[in-house]
């Protein structure tokens, strides 16, 4: 394990040592993380001083390592959600890697809290489920 540290140039760049955690077994874990979401840790700050081992968590079947409370939710599942909206008009907590995936018309990060909006959740209800000619699931009509 530490050999595995000592062997990350992210972990051992002069540039990052303020802002890695001190514990050689969270250190450990963050060398599991290709380049793309180490960078995106260190730029959206989860990857911080405070931080813990328990707070980079592996997706079983996204394929995505997140750290922070972020969870991927599989392409199966977005794809899914498509057919039965026709769309995925606002993603309220999102972020550039997620939407790779899920396409928003309108996505929110953390930067900008989607989820403190007001929502009419009426008109979101009302549109899942009345029926829509031009919607199909699985080869067959919503109904």
């Amino acid at each position: 394990m530490l050999m595995k540290i000592a062997a990350d140039q992210r972990l051992t760049n002069a540039n990052y040592g303020s802002l890695l955690p001190p514990s050689w077994r969270t250190l450990y874990e963050l060398t599991r993380l290709d380049d793309e979401q180490f960078e995106q840790g260190i730029t959206d700050g989860t990857i911080n001083p405070e931080m813990q081992r328990k707070d980079i968590a592996r997706g079983s079947d996204t394929g995505h390592v997140s750290t922070g409370n972020e969870r991927y939710t599989t392409a199966e599942w977005i794809e899914r959600a498509r057919q039965a909206l026709g769309s995925i008009d606002v993603d309220p907590a999102s972020c550039s890697l997620a939407q790779e995936t899920v396409q928003a018309t309108v996505w929110y990060d953390r930067g900008c809290d989607g989820l403190g909006f007001a929502v009419d959740r009426e008109c979101l209800v009302e549109s899942a489920l009345l029926p829509r000619p031009d919607r199909q699931i699985s080869g067959q009509a919503a109904q």
